[in-house]
């Protein structure tokens, strides 16, 4: 059963009830009903300052600043993401009677691991140019191995409205994670 609240109390405005070990709360409020915790910075895209909601995430976003590493393994298919459920939709869309053929060598649709590159991104020992650049050449490397330089063109596989935004600089790296 929880006690009744002791008459007269009111709980200061602003002030999040949850504590951390030093006996400090962990969340400040902006405003009602908005809240800025201040461990943000450690979920913030250290490229373009999204904040995003669990470190996962943060490294699933940093991965749509780099070229795509997921690819059709059917050879005429010019197709390329970046998410594993992306590719499962287009296999089972656009090859539904070769879908299962693929199903379980995923090793056949990654052009390359970005998860090394994320990693130094984060660590901020990598710019994320550099990191563009690594990721590109292993990217054409994949092509020709696959023999889809042709049909792959632009290497970084992402339209050209996105690339304005999506590649920029690390100008603080504050955003590291530990």
């Amino acid at each position: 059963m929880v006690p009744a609240p002791t008459p007269g109390y009111v709980q200061p405005p602003y002030i999040a009830p949850s504590l951390l070990d030093n006996g400090v709360s962990d969340i400040t409020f902006n405003s009602p009903g908005q809240k800025t915790s201040v461990n943000d910075a450690g979920r913030r895209c250290p490229i373009c300052s999204a904040l995003l909601g669990r470190l996962q995430e943060r490294r699933r976003h940093i991965v749509s600043h780099l070229p795509f590493w997921l690819q059709c393994p059917d050879p005429a298919c010019s197709w390329r993401e970046s998410r594993w459920e992306a590719l499962k939709n287009h296999r089972r869309k656009n090859h539904p009677s070769s879908s299962q053929e693929h199903h379980d060598d995923k090793s056949n649709s990654i052009i390359y691991d970005p998860w090394p590159l994320v990693k130094e991104i984060t660590e901020c020992t990598i710019s994320i140019e550099d990191a563009g650049d690594i990721a590109k050449s292993m990217v054409v490397k994949r092509a020709s191995e696959l023999g889809k330089l042709g049909i792959w063109g632009d290497f970084w596989g992402r339209k050209r409205r996105k690339l304005g935004r999506a590649h920029g600089t690390i100008t603080d790296c504050k955003f590291a994670i530990n």
